[in-house]
């Protein structure tokens, strides 16, 4: 798993434990919520950012190996060591992008943005935040808010 991906869940699993604890500890939790908005707005543009820094690795892999002839070993297919069996040097294989790897960004942006959201529902229905701070803290974080969420 990427690390986009990891620290996203993770941050997605913070912001869970915050929308169903006792409102005590959410209060506490309240008093940093512009340092956990910040932290998922991060997460968020790492998560979008994601290709553009692969490309880039990708680009600087090929052509530090293109430009220095690195080659590597063929590994045996019976020991999977250096040996007479294995097909001589080859090029090292680049980094590849896997649909799996596309689907968990998808996922861990989608549930990211839930927590964030369910935990700002929490503060708001505990009264610590106001209805415009809630729409705009919605905002920022780049959801939309369920109008029945906001009945009183």
């Amino acid at each position: 798993m990427i690390y986009t991906v990891q620290r996203a869940n993770l941050i997605a699993e913070q912001l869970r434990k915050f929308s169903d604890s006792n409102s005590w500890m959410v209060v506490g939790q309240f008093t940093n919520i512009d340092f956990w908005i910040e932290e998922v707005k991060c997460a968020i543009e790492a998560i979008d950012q994601h290709n553009s820094r692969f490309d880039k690795m990708y680009d600087a892999q090929k052509e530090w190996i293109d430009s220095h002839g690195i080659q590597v070993p063929d590994n045996c297919p019976i020991c999977q060591g250096i040996c007479e069996l294995g097909k001589g040097a080859k090029k090292p294989n680049l980094p590849k992008r896997s649909s799996e790897t596309i689907s968990d960004k998808k996922e861990s942006r989608k549930e990211l943005i839930n927590s964030a959201y369910y935990f700002i529902l929490r503060c708001y229905n505990l009264k610590l935040i106001s209805k415009e701070e809630f729409r705009s803290k919605c905002e920022d974080i780049g959801t939309s808010i369920d109008i029945n969420d906001l009945k009183e």
